[in-house]
């Protein structure tokens, strides 16, 4: 935490200081600051979007796989569980 001293112009025209604590940014720090944050942004996007895909693809496959388990439990006078899918 920097200090530093916030200067205000009184309506007499004197200037008054008060010593102010908190974070001080040039622009430049604040662009770089601003920039690594979009690109963490970006990331997490890219990585939901992936994470997305593959939970489709999975559930794809669990779909598909179901009737063939069904089918393979009854040919040997098994039953499937009882209790109705739940797909989230």
């Amino acid at each position: 935490m920097r200090r530093y001293i916030e200067q205000t112009t009184q309506p007499d025209g004197t200037v008054t200081e008060t010593p102010v604590d908190g974070i001080i940014l040039t622009e430049r720090e604040y662009q770089e600051q601003r920039d690594q944050l979009e690109a963490l942004i970006v990331t997490a996007d890219t990585f939901l979007q992936q994470a997305q895909s593959a939970l489709d693809s999975l559930m794809d496959t669990y779909k598909a796989q179901r009737p063939i388990d069904r089918t393979y439990l009854a040919a040997f006078g098994l039953e499937d569980d009882p209790q109705p899918e739940t797909i989230l």
